[in-house]
């Protein structure tokens, strides 16, 4: 029977190694598919490629603008402390972009390695699915138009900077830097539902591991994955909350469209983020763990039964019924505390200790200011 056991865990394993190349995570963004398998660059080369450019692009801008250094009339380039700060955002944004879509598929693999869930021909065929639509892309595209053009209009009505001195180099940056972080960052957001539906379709069915030492029923891996999606977003949440209070110190709240549609976007995508993906392990761990109280409960129940059968028979009988009935509410009570979600108590507190920072951020702003002002 164990050899048996062994034999079916082991065609499982190799059916899901069948199945899982199957799952094209880049289906529906050629860009994507080029970075990754044309040009084979990883989440850190992409990174770096993009700060490289984007610093570039800010130093012609300003040189040609001659903006580099700083006059009574406007704050140069090589002074503006702020920009060197928010720009680490771009290669933040494009590290993600390809993470994103490289991310499920470990996850995934780890999954299937280690036995704990089964996919299915017909599960793998509805996220291919999912996995193809190009809508996602598209939308992502549109939206990118609508971010540089924010960005052009809030630059337009802003105090002279190094990088507004005409409308082609505003437009340069609107169109050409920020535009292009915009579309990666819509379609990491974008690539997040999908990721969560693709998630819900192969998590149907989980097999348990209670005593993980993962603590969360061997589907750690989620969690992790889960966790790493809010440091992009915690960290874009700091700097729009730190835009924030720099522009209400200058009295340019009124127009700084761009900052506040940042921060509506961080307090959306913060805990969608981190929940959307585990939901659909947390529903597959809640039936798992369904399943198993309810066949303790019938077997209760039935043992219940012949206990009280036995009351008027053998004591022996009685007391081998008594004595498997009170194991059954052990194990019940065991069964009980099975997780059911994809994380551990050390990712949880990550996860709110990550999402706060933007908070702290803005206090820690207001009491440097206030503490200089009192100086």
């Amino acid at each position: 029977m164990t050899e048996e056991l062994a034999m079916i865990k082991k065609n499982v394993v190799e059916e899901n190694k069948n199945l899982l190349p199957e799952l094209d995570f880049c289906a529906s963004d050629k860009f994507a598919k080029f970075l990754i398998f044309k040009l084979n660059w990883t989440p850190l080369r992409t990174a770096l490629t993009s700060y490289v450019l984007a610093m570039l692009s800010s130093l012609i801008i300003a040189a040609l603008g001659g903006r580099l250094f700083p006059s009574p009339d406007y704050t140069g380039l090589l002074v503006d402390y702020f920009y060197f700060l928010t720009e680490l955002l771009v290669p933040l944004v494009w590290g993600y972009y390809l993470w994103i879509y490289k991310a499920p598929y470990d996850v995934f693999s780890k999954l299937t390695q280690s036995n704990i869930i089964r996919l299915k021909h017909a599960d793998a065929a509805d996220a291919t699915t999912i996995l193809r639509n190009v809508l996602p892309t598209r939308a992502s595209l549109g939206l990118s138009l609508v971010v540089g053009g924010l960005y052009f209009y809030q630059g337009a009505k802003s105090s002279p900077v190094w990088f507004n001195s005409d409308s082609l180099t505003l437009g340069f940056r609107s169109f050409a830097i920020i535009a292009p972080a915009a579309f990666a960052a819509w379609s990491i957001s974008f690539r997040l539902i999908v990721n969560a539906q693709v998630f819900k379709r192969i998590l149907k069915e989980v097999d348990l591991h209670p005593l993980h030492p993962d603590n969360a029923g061997g589907l750690r891996p989620l969690g992790q994955y889960a966790l790493r999606t809010t440091y992009l977003i915690a960290f874009g949440g700091s700097m729009a909350a730190l835009a924030e209070y720099v522009v209400y110190v200058v009295g340019e709240s009124a127009t700084a469209y761009f900052f506040h549609f940042a921060v509506l976007l961080y307090l959306i995508l913060a805990p969608l983020s981190f929940f959307a993906p585990l939901w659909a392990a947390h529903d597959a761990m809640s039936r798992a763990k369904d399943r198993l109280l309810e066949h303790i409960a019938r077997q209760f129940k039935d043992d219940f039964s012949a206990a009280f059968n036995e009351i008027k028979g053998s004591s022996k009988s009685l007391k081998d019924n008594i004595e498997k009935i009170e194991q059954l509410q052990k194990l019940h009570h065991l069964a009980v505390s099975f997780p059911v979600w994809p994380f551990d108590s050390l990712t949880l507190r990550r996860f709110f200790l990550t999402i706060s920072s933007p908070i702290a951020t803005v206090v820690l702003s207001v009491l440097i200011d206030y503490l200089t002002r009192l100086i």
